[in-house]
């Protein structure tokens, strides 16, 4: 049986490129991302990363297996949200990605009053920042860099305990 968070973590590494840009977007140490690729390598019976200089490259059956497993955290996503809705509760990570301006008057609202309704909620806020800069980045850029996912996003965690 696949395990579901280490076929996530398969897909990061070929979306993201290194394990220590995975384990740095995942909140993860590098060596717990490796050690659960190895766990997945294990379950699977098949070789899915081969030493690449100073990094790691994934193998053919590797980027087949990552093909399979964008379908199978899609297909579970839908089926927790069905799931929450016949039960009427809220739950998940709900992201917010907007510049200071809109975060300050709409997003930290609407994550607070998510927060007070829902404990099983974890509203999470995405700043759109210039990576180089750290600067608010020009809009249609940062609309076009978090769509495709390539930004370096600064995230603030909402916690209605502060």
């Amino acid at each position: 049986m696949l395990d579901l968070r280490r076929l996530r973590l398969l897909r990061e590494l070929h979306e993201r490129g290194t394990i220590a840009a995975v384990a740095d977007a995942l909140q993860f140490t590098p060596s717990a991302v490796s050690q659960q690729l190895a766990m997945l390598e294990r379950e699977t019976g098949v070789r899915l990363l081969e030493r690449a200089g100073r990094g790691v490259r994934l193998t053919d059956p590797a980027l087949v297996l990552v093909e399979h497993a964008g379908a199978l955290l899609q297909r579970a996503a839908v089926a927790e949200a069905d799931l929450a809705a016949a039960t009427g509760t809220i739950s998940g990570r709900g992201r917010i990605a907007g510049f200071q301006s809109v975060a300050l008057k709409l997003a930290l609202p609407a994550m607070e009053a998510l927060a007070l309704t829902s404990s099983a909620a974890d509203p999470v806020l995405i700043s759109l920042c210039s990576k180089r800069q750290r600067t608010l980045a020009d809009p249609p850029s940062a609309v076009r860099q978090a769509i495709a996912a390539q930004a370096k996003l600064q995230r603030t965690k909402y916690d209605s305990r502060t």
